[in-house]
């Protein structure tokens, strides 16, 4: 059965998020971040995906999967309602 994670980003503009999300991805496969396989960047352009999540204009919501795992990212900054949609 496949595994999913959410995650809830920080839109700070910074590779910061980058590094939580290839953690989290990591820990959900229990390796290292460096030994991820396939490598995060072979499946998803990060530099993409930073930009994406670094603006702060609204609710942001990505997903992907990565090795039969849903992933799905949301920016922490809800306009729908609040702060994360409250």
């Amino acid at each position: 059965m496949a595994q999913s994670i959410s995650l809830y980003c920080e839109p700070d503009g910074s590779d910061t998020v980058i590094t939580e999300i290839i953690s989290a991805i990591a820990e959900m496969e229990g390796v290292g971040p460096a030994d991820l396989h396939p490598p995060l960047y072979d499946v998803i352009d990060l530099e993409a995906l930073g930009a994406v999540l670094s603006h702060d204009s609204g609710f942001v919501s990505v997903s992907f999967t990565y090795n039969g795992q849903d992933i799905e990212l949301q920016s922490k900054r809800d306009t729908r309602g609040g702060k994360n949609g409250e």
